[in-house]
């Protein structure tokens, strides 16, 4: 049945649908153009797209949009500057400039040459669990078993993830993993139109990044106070800021089933390895996991910086939206710099805010 979903979605020349993505407690809803073409894959498949939606946040939703017809990505979240454009992208650059909760709404096996034979050829093995309704329709649930590599220590674990494939058009129209959940709503397919794959009317300013700049939208300023906290370590200890005898905090916020959040932690651990004697105190907070789930993994990894655990009702008074999220403090808990997502740039900005700050 994989095999033959991915050559439904091969097949598709044109899809309308309606996407909605769960990650953990945050909702982004989306509706999305999809149409195949012969453009190089920048996460989206051999597609072009139009994407248009709102994320749930504390206040009101988030609008947002964003395109790419081949050449020019564009983004915008309404309300929070011009529209960003970087010409000729990479998956890399769009990845980093959407972040983890608005590139997940695009099913990237719809008209794409290579549909879902990557998740196929990843898998060990798959067992077929039984039928059941996504949006009102009849589907078979299989769950995907993968073997998956830590990028920095090169260990091997199995994981899983549940695919839910329509049995009429055998379309994939769910996916849950972990705190991860996507149902799709098929609207429309093969209804080809002279739709115009460019978010911007002509009426909207753009800004022309790289792709690699520092997120900064939506997070406290520079020089705020982080807010007070008391959270659990992974030994059940109640842990204050005020707790930890340093000049210079990086905080991150991270999950376990966040692909890029377990993608930095190699470079945090470098960092600690390399300045904690020297008074810089690293810790890592967990939020969407269940109870004893980032404790385990951890311990597995063998990482040694500071880990506190449930971290989510501290999220929410950050308003963070994406994951990780890192912030930089001095030692009175004021804010020396905050960036959300994985940036590889990153840590060696870090550094340099650290060496700064400890030459004064």
């Amino acid at each position: 049945m994989l095999k033959a979903s991915s050559e439904a979605c091969k097949a598709l020349k044109t899809i309308s649908y309606k996407s909605t993505l769960y990650i953990g407690e945050l909702k982004v809803e989306a509706e999305i153009i999809q149409e195949y073409a012969p453009v190089p894959n920048v996460g989206f498949g051999t597609a072009k797209v139009l994407v248009k939606g709102a994320m749930e946040t504390q206040s009101e939703p988030q609008k947002f949009s964003f395109s790419y017809d081949g050449e020019h990505f564009k983004f915008l979240e309404e309300g929070k500057g011009d529209i960003k454009t970087i010409d000729r992208p990479d998956a890399i650059a769009v990845g980093r400039t959407l972040g983890f909760q608005y590139s997940l709404v695009v099913q990237s096996g719809f008209t794409s040459e290579e549909g879902i034979d990557k998740v196929i050829s990843s898998m060990n093995r798959a067992e077929l669990i039984g039928e059941t309704e996504i949006e009102g329709r009849k589907c078979e649930q299989i769950r995907i078993f993968r073997t998956t590599k830590n990028p920095a220590t090169q260990e091997e674990t199995e994981s899983f993830s549940d695919w839910f494939i329509d049995k009429e058009s055998l379309l994939p129209i769910g996916f849950v993993s972990n705190s991860i959940r996507r149902t799709v709503q098929v609207k429309t397919v093969e209804q080809k139109s002279k739709i115009l794959f460019d978010i911007n009317n002509g009426s909207s300013k753009e800004n022309l990044i790289q792709g690699d700049e520092a997120k900064t939208e939506g997070l406290p300023a520079k020089g705020e106070l982080f807010p007070s906290f008391s959270l659990k370590n992974v030994s059940g200890e109640d842990k204050k800021l005020g707790d930890f005898q340093a000049d210079i905090f990086i905080i991150d916020f991270w999950g376990t089933w966040c692909g890029p959040c377990l993608l930095a932690m190699p470079d945090l651990q470098a960092l600690h390895e390399k300045y904690q004697d020297q008074r810089v105190q690293v810790i890592g907070i967990s939020v969407h996991d269940a109870p004893g789930k980032a404790e385990k993994f951890v311990a597995k990894k063998g990482y040694n910086y500071e880990f506190l655990v449930q971290g989510d009702e501290l999220a929410k008074r950050l308003k963070l939206d994406t994951y990780p999220t890192l912030f930089v403090l001095d030692k009175d808990g004021k804010i020396l710099h905050a960036e959300k997502g994985r940036r590889e740039k990153a840590m060696k900005d870090f550094e340099k805010i650290i060496e700064n700050k400890l030459k004064r």
